[in-house]
C-alpha cells in the first residue's frame, strides 16, 4: 500500500479512536441522532394524517421556539451557571418532560390538533436541543489540532449511522408499534445520549465566557454574509432532513419506504465522509466547493 494512502487511512480510521473521550462522543452521537431521526420520522409522518394545522403547530414550536428562544437561552445558561448546576437542572427538566409525556402521551397523540402538536413540538425541542449543544461543544473541547478534519468526519459518520438506524426504526415503528410506546423509547434514548455528554462535560469543565442573553441576537448583525450563509444552510437542512418525511408522505411513500430513503441518504454521507475529512485537513476550502457542487447536483432530479 502506498505510504500516502496508508497515512490517509491511519488518520481517517485509527487516530480518531485513540481517545476514549472521543469514542464516547461518537457513540453518544450515534444513539442520540438515531433517536432524534426516528422521532422526527415518526412524528412528521403521523402528523401528516391530521392536516396542515397540526404540521404547522408542530414545526412552528419545533423550530421557532428552538432557534429563537430555547437554544439562545441554553448557550447563555451554559456559560453563566456552574457545570453541576446546569447539568442537574437540564436532566431534571428532561425527566419531568419525559414523565409528563408518558402520563399525557395518549391524549396528545390520539387527539392531534394545533395545540397538541405545539406541545409535542415543545417536548421534542426540550429533549433534543441540548444534545446538539453538548455535541458541538464537546467536539471543540476534545478534537485535536492536527487531525480535526478526520475526527469531525468520524463524528459525522457516527451521526449518519445513527440517522440510518433511526430512519428505518421510525419508519418501521409507524406500522408495527403503538404511538406512545415508540416515542417513549426514542425520547429515553435521547436522554441516555445526553447523560453520556453530561458526564464528559462534568469530567472536563470548559473555560467559561459569560455573555448576556441578547448577545445571541446581536451576533446575527455583526457578520451579515455569515448569517445569511447560516440561514441558507439551515433552510436547506430543514427541507432535506426535518421536513423530508412530510413531503415523502405527500408523494405516497409508506413509513418504512420513507425510512429507507433517508437511510440511503445517510449511507451516501458515510461513503463521502473520509474524503471530506482529508480535504478539511488540507484547509483549502476544497470540501466546501465539492460539497456545494454535489448538493447542487442532488437537487437537479
Amino acid at each position: 500500500m502506498p505510504a500516502k494512502l496508508h497515512n490517509i487511512l491511519r488518520l481517517g480510521f485509527v487516530e480518531p479512536f485513540r481517545s476514549s473521550e472521543r469514542f464516547m462522543i461518537y457513540f453518544a452521537a450515534m444513539i442520540g441522532d438515531a433517536s432524534i431521526m426516528a422521532a422526527s420520522v415518526f412524528i412528521a409522518f403521523n402528523l401528516y394524517e391530521y392536516g396542515p394545522w397540526a404540521l404547522f403547530g408542530y414545526f412552528l414550536l419545533r423550530f421557532g421556539f428552538s432557534n429563537f428562544i430555547w437554544i439562545p437561552y441554553l448557550f447563555c445558561a451554559f456559560e453563566k451557571l456552574s457545570i453541576p448546576r446546569f447539568i442537574l437542572s437540564l436532566l431534571s427538566l428532561k425527566i419531568i418532560c419525559l414523565g409528563g409525556f408518558i402520563y399525557f402521551g395518549d391524549y396528545i397523540l390520539n387527539d392531534i390538533h394545533f395545540i397538541n402538536a405545539a406541545i409535542l413540538g415543545t417536548l421534542s425541542v426540550v429533549m433534543s436541543a441540548t444534545f446538539w449543544i453538548f455535541h458541538h461543544r464537546l467536539m471543540v473541547q476534545y478534537s485535536s489540532d492536527n487531525n480535526r478534519g478526520n475526527e469531525v468526519s468520524i463524528a459525522e459518520f457516527a451521526i449518519n449511522v445513527g440517522g440510518l438506524i433511526g430512519a428505518v426504526a421510525g419508519g418501521w415503528a409507524i406500522a408495527t408499534t403503538e404511538k406512545l410506546e415508540a416515542l417513549t423509547v426514542f425520547f429515553i434514548l435521547m436522554w441516555v445520549a445526553i447523560c453520556i455528554y453530561a458526564y464528559l462535560i462534568y469530567r472536563k469543565p470548559f473555560e467559561k465566557h459569560p455573555y448576556p442573553f441578547a448577545q445571541s441576537y446581536r451576533i446575527v448583525t455583526e457578520n451579515i454574509p455569515r448569517s445569511l450563509n447560516t440561514a441558507l444552510y439551515g433552510a436547506n437542512h430543514f427541507l432535506l432532513s426535518f421536513f423530508a418525511p412530510v413531503w415523502m408522505a405527500s408523494i405516497g411513500l409508506s413509513g418504512l419506504g420513507t425510512g429507507i430513503v433517508l437511510a440511503l441518504q445517510s449511507a451516501i454521507k458515510f461513503i463521502a465522509s473520509p474524503f471530506a475529512g482529508h480535504l478539511t485537513n488540507k484547509n483549502k476550502a476544497q470540501e466546501t466547493i465539492i460539497g456545494s457542487a454535489v448538493k447542487a447536483a442532488g437537487w437537479l432530479p
